[in-house]
């Protein structure tokens, strides 16, 4: 018993040294900078380009008719020789020509990220941009390796940003062509509120607290969306959480949607999918379904009354069988049925419905 309790007070003492090294060696660290700085003026109609690698974008508006750059490069490490050498290679091409004002993060050809960010490199490095600029300029911006922040734009927005995070107050750009347009690669994005926005993100997570917009290309990623008024989406080996929409018409493959309420128009194509709507209120205009090797629910209000038109090969249409007056035909694996549920003669709501190896429900 003593022997053990002599060697775990020599393991504790190792550990306390260790650590204890490790704080004195902390301790030592210098932090180094590089910095820049550009102002310039500009308005509504100038674009501000911004291009980055290995830090983080601030953009903040405000109402002077002039935009303020300030670059930080930042190294911690012990070496004075290392850091002067390193922080050398990183620079900054600012450029205002033809409207468009330039800031552009440049390495030396010298520059071994390697030697930077392996073990015996940096403690830290980063290269962080904070902007002022006014809220109706449009903004062009490609990131990598670090998150983006966005206050508050009106003007176009161009966002693209790859292994970082995005975070974003207000996009107020509305239906004006071109789109806005947030493009995201292995990051996560949150958004508070966005009126018209294109997405394009693959193996990443968006969650949207409310628009009125959206176009959204996506593969291998997840989209949550509290409140908007239209959805059109292709997705591929996706997650949808929804919460409410007015209309939504989605291209989809290997992917799960959810949404709590659908009020107007709903298009499906869908192939090896899974999609539920909680509930479709009585006043719907038009449910379009084409589905295959996928599950589909629709939570229709009871009562409704809808023109039905399906065709279903080994699969079934389930719809409120008390509420219809239908021509129905079974046959071996196919099935038909055409008519009107609910008592509404006069309903100009419709569904169509073609499936195969995959049930759709209309009912809650």
């Amino acid at each position: 018993m003593k022997r053990k309790n002599w060697y775990f007070r020599i393991l504790v003492a190792g550990f306390l040294i260790q650590t204890l090294a490790i704080q004195i060696v902390a301790a030592q660290e210098k932090q180094y900078t590089k910095k820049f700085h550009e102002e310039y003026q500009a308005g509504a109609g100038d674009v501000l380009r911004i291009e980055n690698i290995y830090g983080n974008v601030t953009i903040k508006n405000w109402n002077q008719n002039k935009v303020v750059i300030d670059v930080v490069a930042t190294l911690v490490g012990e070496n004075q020789e290392k850091a002067d050498r390193i922080l050398g290679y990183v620079n900054v091409d600012f450029s205002y020509k033809d409207n468009e004002i330039r800031a552009v993060t440049v390495l030396d050809s010298k520059f071994n990220s390697n030697q930077v960010f392996g073990n015996e490199g940096r403690k830290k490095f980063s290269i962080d941009y904070i902007i002022n600029m006014p809220e109706a300029m449009q903004l062009t911006l490609l990131n990598k390796y670090g998150d983006v922040a966005i206050n508050e734009l009106s003007g176009l927005v161009d966002v693209n940003v790859k292994y970082g995070n995005l975070r974003a107050n207000r996009l107020k750009r509305t239906d004006n062509k071109p789109l806005s347009q947030i493009t995201l690669g292995y990051g996560n994005a949150t958004i508070d509120e966005c009126q018209w926005l294109k997405i394009d993100m693959k193996y990443s997570k968006m969650s949207i607290e409310k628009a009125k917009a959206l176009v959204v290309i996506s593969k291998y990623s997840k989209l949550m969306l509290t409140e908007g008024s239209s959805l059109v989406s292709d997705a591929k080996y996706d997650t949808y959480e929804i919460g409410t929409l007015v209309n939504f018409a989605g291209t989809g493959a290997y992917t799960n949607y959810r949404f709590d309420k659908i009020a107007n128009k709903i298009d499906l194509n869908l192939r090896y999918s899974d999609c539920r709507v909680d509930f479709v209120p009585a006043s719907f205009e038009s449910i379009e379904i084409d589905n295959s090797y996928g599950s589909i629910r629709l939570g229709i209000e009871e009562g409704a009354s809808y023109q039905l038109d399906g065709n279903a090969r080994f699969s079934k249409i389930l719809y409120p069988e008390n509420m219809a007056k239908v021509s129905r035909i079974v046959e071996n694996t196919q099935m038909q049925v055409s008519g009107r549920i609910g008592k509404d003669e006069k309903t100009s709501s419709r569904v169509r419905v073609t499936t195969e190896f995959g049930n759709v429900s209309l009912q809650r």
